[in-house]
């Protein structure tokens, strides 16, 4: 039977101060993306949830029941059982197999996780996506008021610093927050016990891949899913034969400490899929940071895809993952 838990440990206490809505005349490129998402199912009829539904979890059983020939039940140790989708690649040689985390809240199925398996299958690939679970409510909220202090803290350097970067994010509101804030180490052993959970997950599909006579394996991240996949191959002891951003958000740190970490990697072949409407600014970041760490086999794509996207994108993105691939046999 599924441990399906959620840590929710610490409780966090919120006084929000009211103000008024400022009616916008344009719709940003990430709403249109939003909106894209909400309207998008997978196979099995799941819609996405919206920006405003509060997610009980990845509804791994119900998963498991629609799509019994392709879910593996893995064991983690400490963290339970993890759900994971697996289809084999079609026809006579196997390419390889890609391993897949989608990004927070979205299960094994959800989005381009469920279009994307199916696309690599049919291009000689075995696919298996592990859902990522949502961070907990503190975690989430703090990271919220992060980032719109890094916003606001760009505001402040002058009009011309930044701007594309304020140009392309959502302004933080001027309301203020007040919140009991948790000790910095409440929220670093939240975190930690959150990262080791996806670790053993990710490490428990891994070695479920090579258990299943893989040796080529790569490893994907979609959307926030990109951090933890590549703390997998910074920490694992395991051959991994290239590593895959698809539509990455990493904030500046995240990025920042991973492309540094990642310059020891030797000439791993890192692919950056980036969306052509996600913020300019951290994209071309991403392209100097790595060029200043020297993360050798470092290349960036920019790709016709929604900031978050969608089922409908899995044989565009599937098409370049086996292209790029292909170049590096």
């Amino acid at each position: 039977m599924r441990k399906n838990r959620r840590t929710d440990a610490v409780v966090f206490s919120l006084f929000l101060a009211v103000t008024p809505v400022l009616l916008m005349p344009q719709v940003s490129a990430e709403e249109q993306d939003r909106g894209e998402a909400a309207a998008e199912t997978t196979e099995n009829g799941d819609q996405a949830p919206s920006r405003h539904s509060v997610s009980s979890g990845l509804n791994s059983r119900e998963l498991a029941r629609d799509k019994p020939d392709q879910a593996l039940w893995l064991e983690t140790g400490d963290s339970g059982q993890v759900l994971v989708l697996f289809e084999a690649e079609q026809g006579a040689k196997a390419q390889g197999a890609v391993l897949i985390l989608g990004d927070e809240g979205q299960s094994a199925d959800v989005q381009l996780l469920g279009s994307l398996r199916p696309g690599l299958a049919e291009r000689g690939w075995a696919a298996m996506t592990v859902g990522l679970p949502e961070l907990p409510p503190a975690l989430a909220q703090a990271r919220r008021i992060r980032e719109q202090q890094r916003l606001g803290n760009a505001r402040t350097r002058g009009p011309e610093a930044d701007s594309e970067r304020l140009a392309d994010s959502p302004q933080p509101s001027d309301a203020s927050v007040m919140i009991d804030v948790m000790s910095s180490s409440e929220q670093e052993q939240l975190q930690d016990a959150y990262a080791r959970r996806v670790q053993a997950q990710l490490t428990a599909a891994l070695g479920e891949l090579q258990e299943l006579g893989y040796r080529r394996i790569v490893v994907a991240g979609i959307g926030r899913g990109a951090g933890p996949v590549s703390e997998l191959v910074i920490s694992s002891q395991a051959d991994i034969a290239a590593l895959i951003w698809i539509a990455p958000r990493l904030d500046p740190p995240g990025a920042r400490s991973v492309l540094e970490a990642l310059s020891g990697a030797g000439s791993l072949p890192v692919l950056d899929i980036a969306s052509n409407r996600s913020p300019r600014a951290p994209v071309r970041e991403r392209q100097a940071l790595a060029r200043r760490q020297g993360v050798q086999g470092y290349a960036q794509q920019v790709v016709a895809v929604p900031a978050s996207p969608v089922a409908r994108n899995g044989s565009q993105v599937a098409n370049r993952l086996d292209g790029w691939l292909r170049d590096r046999q």
